[in-house]
């Protein structure tokens, strides 16, 4: 072979495989090209599903997996359980000490809102502690919370005649009901600096099934009277079994309170949701 046909070969040589390194080259940017949008649908089929289930009142918890901030379509999300209590469980404390040893951080309700809403910055990991009705066997778990220096919520029922003086602070009538709180007592835990003091209503009555006029009575009553009696602002608000609807919400927002919880489970509260805040019966279940 003569040496112009080596160089000739050669050159031929160099191109043939320019060109197939480039078409190859071409092949892997077009593949690569559908990787970036298969990770971003997963991700936002992902929080759409998170974002369904938090809706349907389902609890969400994973085994060994922190939820982080997410946006979807129903407003900001976020992990914030609130545990909801009635009467002192006989394993308060250690539930409380679990809650410490897995890193959570007690808030209010109050603050637990500004950080759903995005007002303030809260903790890595916050938690709200709540008690509905006010027992007076609820002193026992603030004796614990103290101990503990674990902020919560307690919200009060006033009683009235409309419920033969037989529950709240205003209790009068020994043969029935549960034993409650008094005004002493419920204006030394406000006065704790690790209670907040949130309303249940007057006479605990479900008020999706009453009309607007009674509701409006339950909701603004209910706070005019302890900011009168305490002395505070009360910013929150819990619905007596779980029951509202629409109107309930309005009147809720009307009467100025600033949120307001449901027997609804989950720990994933969102920002347009704040009337409709979901809580948790076991915090041994928080991961």
């Amino acid at each position: 072979m003569k040496i112009s046909d080596l160089n000739r070969f050669q050159k031929f040589t160099l191109i043939t495989i320019s060109i197939l390194i480039l078409i190859i080259t071409v092949i892997l940017i077009y593949l690569l090209s559908f990787y970036e949008p298969t990770r971003i649908s997963f991700t936002k089929q992902k929080e759409k599903s998170l974002s369904k289930i938090a809706l349907a009142g389902k609890s969400v918890i994973p085994e060994n997996k922190e939820t982080t901030l997410v946006n979807s379509v129903s407003g900001k999300n976020i992990k914030l359980p609130i545990i909801l209590y009635h009467k002192t469980p006989q394993d308060f404390e250690s539930q409380m000490k679990l809650l410490i040893e897995r890193g959570y951080t007690a808030v209010t309700m109050n603050e637990a809102t500004e950080i759903i809403t995005g007002k303030i910055v809260g903790p890595s990991k916050p938690v709200a502690i709540t008690f509905d009705d006010g027992f007076s066997d609820q002193l026992k778990a603030l004796e614990i919370l103290r101990k503990l220096n674990l902020k919560s919520t307690f919200y009060i029922i006033i009683g009235s005649r409309n419920s033969g003086w037989c529950l709240g602070v205003e209790k009068k009538a020994n043969n029935c009901g549960d034993a409650y709180m008094n005004w002493d007592e419920i204006k030394s835990i406000a006065s704790s600096g690790l209670v907040e003091i949130g309303s249940h209503t007057v006479d605990h009555t479900s008020l999706s099934s009453q009309s607007e006029k009674v509701q409006r009575y339950e909701i603004f009553e209910s706070k005019r009277i302890l900011e009168e009696k305490l002395g505070i602002k009360i910013n929150s608000f819990a619905y007596p079994y779980g029951k509202y609807s629409e109107i309930t919400k309005r009147l809720v927002a009307e009467a100025g309170y600033k949120n307001a919880t449901t027997v609804n489970s989950s720990y994933i509260q969102s920002s347009n949701m704040i009337f409709e805040l979901y809580r948790i019966r076991k915090a041994n279940d928080l991961p």
